[in-house]
């Protein structure tokens, strides 16, 4: 089986099956919270129906002593002052009978005359002593009857056990029982009616459940209780039945009793009180939804990699690497490298048609009639009288050195978007790269003014453009694209003419100046290699400006106005080469001279001799400091990259700047003393630091270690550390600790 395969039917397989624990749970989850319901509602209602019922049974109770209290045999009771023995004995069978008629209702009524002792119950007369005893109720309760007397109270509650049985066969009751009773007082009669009622026949006998409970209460007390759950328990539930923890308390109120009613505590329905019936379905639930998460994975992963295998075999895979996509790497990799070798071929070998009709009418290669057969030709319909030309300069060929061909290619392409962009809405124009260090924009019908805003914009936008140094010149503006190459020659006019500042947008040329194309030879590209010769203290550079004045002298048969041109290119070409190097002019010639008043001579001959002795002596100037002045500057510079490796923003711009010098030769000082460009140097240093972190805590995050070194990505990281270390952080970490 395939690798990605594989890792595409376990990740199917890992989702769908997730997805089925997912929906079990909630299966599970909802299944409780229905049982939950349904047993909340069968307690709700198993609770109102033993209200209904006890509460009825004592109403019953009360209309059985509101009917005895209008008994002939009550009142000739009540009436005598002594034992009225038959009343007694009437009174006696009326309970009797009346016991016997409500025997379901499980109660027995006795009734306690006003300063007798003498209790008269359905099954004889008590002395109340005994009365007491009988019923369990304690002794001191025996004051708070007689003194009930010369009380209003309506009902109290005494609760009390049966502490030996009752020795006759009418009584069916035994065991734990409450009594109630009730004072009756009128003018014939003064009596208290005690009303006892049994556990058995007062509380439910359906309480099963091992952990379930049922209190008769009247206030904070448990007057009644069939409970199987700790006692502590329930007197918790009487205080505070909301954080009785699981257990559900359902509380109800009698219409009856004072303050009284009922209470029942069940635990609560959970996860953990699932059934076994529950946990069987679930089990088969979950044996159905793994199946079809299954068969679901493998026939999505089938589909899905479908297309994965379409593009394997187009590319004529034979299986032998299981590795799909390494192989679609490699195969995509060979594929991209071939397609790079053929772009520069083709780039190489043809240069757009149109392009190069564009370079030839600003070169001023092509005559007039040309001119308009071309643009007729290209179908370039120019119907303006405002065209100029600007100019836009990469100002270091040696600090493009520091970026690759491809970076370079990005790097025009984003300049030529950047002008794109802000010209697109404004006007018609054309982008023409001349070389590899200037592209020339052809603007149509457009003021010097706005031309000028514009670029000003577009210079402030291609600023952020790595560490380039960049100069912007704009030409005359020209009646016609015949006349194009005057506004080119003057915009280069003004280029050569720059004194070495950076990013700096020239100028503009004024409209009546009468531009003239060049007429002495001294090409920009001569130019550079003098001054990148002669900074990086080499000879050939002498040589090489030696050529450039024996031709323009004597070969060029240039008038006077033309020398003089000529020589101040020459002049303008030995500031720069000051400025790169930060030095005076004074250390090459006296200070009272200027270098025109050093060099001017009426014969040429010795202008070049003076020429070419200020350029040995800065040839000499840049030897002697370099050993010196530039090592120690060298050390200033890897000094500030150590201290600010961690900035994943830090340019060969920034140094340059925080140093007051020019990129260029903060560029050229890392070239001659590290043999690195400033990237490498930068990535070397940032690589040997966190190597050192490494060497201290070796199970430091990958992530955390690039970002403290100054890295955005961690890939970049990565690809960095085993450029430089030959292996990855891991693997280098790995061999710290194995070594411990």
């Amino acid at each position: 089986m395939n690798k990605f395969y594989k890792r595409l039917l376990l990740a199917f397989v890992s989702i769908t099956f997730g997805y089925s624990f997912i929906f079990l749970g909630f299966y599970l989850y909802n299944s409780n919270n229905h049982e939950k319901k349904i047993l909340n509602h069968k307690n709700e209602v198993f609770i109102s129906q033993i209200k209904t019922s006890i509460d009825s049974k004592f109403i019953m109770a009360k209309n059985v002593i509101s009917f005895l209290r209008h008994s002939e045999y009550l009142k000739s009771y009540g009436e005598s002052v002594d034992i009225n023995y038959y009343a007694s004995y009437k009174l006696k069978e009326t309970l009797t009978q009346s016991q016997a008629s409500f025997s379901e209702l499980g109660y027995i009524i006795s009734i306690l005359k006003k300063d007798s002792d003498m209790v008269i119950t359905p099954y004889g007369t008590r002395d109340l002593k005994s009365f007491i005893l009988e019923n369990g109720i304690p002794l001191s309760y025996e004051k708070t009857i007689r003194e009930s007397f010369n009380t209003e109270k309506e009902l109290q509650v005494i609760e009390g056990y049966l502490s030996k049985k009752i020795e006759t066969s009418d009584n069916p009751f035994m065991g734990k029982s409450i009594t109630f009773t009730e004072h009756v007082k009128d003018r014939e009669m003064d009596f208290i009616f005690f009303v006892t009622f049994y556990e058995d026949s007062l509380l439910p006998k359906n309480i099963t459940n091992m952990n379930e409970s049922f209190i008769l209460f009247q206030g904070r007390r448990v007057l009644l209780s069939r409970s199987k759950i700790d006692s502590y328990l329930v007197k918790d539930a009487l205080f505070d039945s909301e954080n009785i923890k699981e257990y559900k308390v359902y509380k109800i109120n009698s219409g009856v009793i004072p303050h009284g009613g009922f209470m029942l505590i069940t635990p609560k329905k959970n996860l953990g009180n699932i059934t076994n019936n529950e946990i069987l379905k679930s089990l088969f639930l979950y044996l159905f939804l793994i199946i079809i998460s299954a068969v679901i994975s493998i026939l999505y992963t089938q589909n899905n990699y479908k297309p994965i295998n379409k593009v394997l075999y187009s590319l004529d895979w034979k299986g032998n690497d299981r590795d799909e996509f390494k192989f679609i790497q490699d195969t995509t990799r060979k594929i991209k490298d071939a397609n790079e070798k053929l772009t520069k071929s083709i780039m190489l070998e043809r240069i757009p048609l149109q392009v190069k009709f564009l370079r030839d009418c600003l070169n001023g290669l092509l005559r007039n009639d040309e001119i308009s057969k071309n643009i007729h030709k290209y179908n370039m319909n120019i119907s303006t009288d405002k065209i100029s030309v600007v100019i836009i300069q990469f100002n270091d060929d040696e600090l493009m050195d520091n970026f690759s061909n491809e970076i370079v290619l990005q790097i025009r392409e984003k300049v030529s978007f950047i002008i794109r962009e802000n010209l697109k809405l404004m006007c018609n124009f054309e982008l023409v790269e001349i070389n590899y260090l200037i592209t020339a924009t052809i603007i149509y019908d457009m003021d010097q003014k706005d031309i000028r805003e514009n670029f000003t914009k577009i210079l402030t936008d291609l600023s952020s453009l790595e560490e380039l140094d960049i100069t912007v010149s704009i030409g005359t503006t020209v009646n016609s694209f015949i006349d194009i190459k005057k506004s080119y020659f003057s915009a280069m006019s003004e280029i050569d003419k720059w004194d070495g500042t950076s990013k700096h947008l020239l100028p503009m040329i004024d409209n009546e100046t009468d531009v003239k194309s060049q007429s002495f030879f001294f090409p920009l590209e001569t130019e550079r290699r003098i001054i990148k010769y002669i900074t990086s203290g080499k000879e050939e550079g002498i040589t090489l400006i030696q050529s450039i004045l024996e031709r323009n002298k004597d070969s060029l048969h240039l008038n006077n106005e033309e020398w003089d041109s000529f020589i101040r290119a020459i002049i303008r070409t030995i500031k720069r080469i000051l400025n790169q190097i930060n030095k005076p002019e004074s250390v090459i010639i006296d200070e009272n001279l200027s270098i025109r008043e050093y060099i001017i001579s009426d014969s040429r001959i010795t202008v070049v001799k003076n020429i070419i002795t200020l350029y040995k002596r800065l040839l000499d100037v840049i030897q002697q400091t370099s050993s010196g002045e530039q090592r120690s500057f060298a050390d200033k510079l890897l000094k500030y990259i150590n201290e600010n490796y961690s900035d994943p923003n830090l340019s060969l711009i920034d140094i340059a700047d925080y140093f007051n010098l020019s990129p260029a030769y903060i560029s050229r000082i890392f070239k001659d003393y590290t043999g690195k460009n400033f990237k490498d140097l930068l990535s070397f240093e940032r690589i040997k630091i966190s190597q050192n972190i490494l060497q201290n805590n070796p199970n430091i995050k990958v992530y955390v270690l690039g970002s403290q070194v100054g890295f955005n990505s961690t890939n970049t990281f990565l690809r960095t550390f085993k450029k430089y270390a030959g292996i990855s952080p891991g693997k280098y970490a790995d061999n710290i600790l194995d070594n411990e």
